[in-house]
């Protein structure tokens, strides 16, 4: 069952990502595990930093009221802001809620953790 398993999620890639989703949401809501927000924002990440829109949009509510996290607005504005090119509306409102209340320099440092983000993710490809 378990090379069943790996078979499918490496067939199916966007399976991994999903379960990785699912489990940040169980521990985020103590959903048959033991709630902890700390988990919950491990397995976002994981997910997020694959592409996963909702978990981006996630981590970025993480970070905006620091749970399991520091609060950190330039962490929460990255996630936003990638949250909102793939079409996440609240994620837009969030991220331009952030811009607006930042220092200059926090937003320029949130930019650049941004687009070293995105050249990350393309030299991987």
């Amino acid at each position: 069952i378990v090379v069943m398993a790996f078979s499918i999620v490496k067939a199916y890639p966007w399976i991994e990502l999903q379960v990785q989703y699912r489990l940040g949401v169980m521990y985020e809501a103590g959903q048959g595990v033991a709630k902890d927000d700390a988990k919950a924002v491990e397995w976002f990440r994981k997910a997020a930093e694959n592409g996963h829109v909702q978990a981006q949009y996630e981590i970025g509510m993480k970070y905006y009221f620091g749970e399991g996290v520091p609060e950190n607005l330039v962490e929460a504005y990255q996630w936003f802001y990638l949250a909102a090119e793939q079409g996440n509306k609240p994620a837009m409102e969030n991220r331009d809620k952030i811009a607006a209340v930042i220092t200059p320099e926090q937003l320029f440092e949130a930019k650049n953790h941004v687009a070293a983000f995105v050249l990350k993710k393309n030299q991987s490809k």
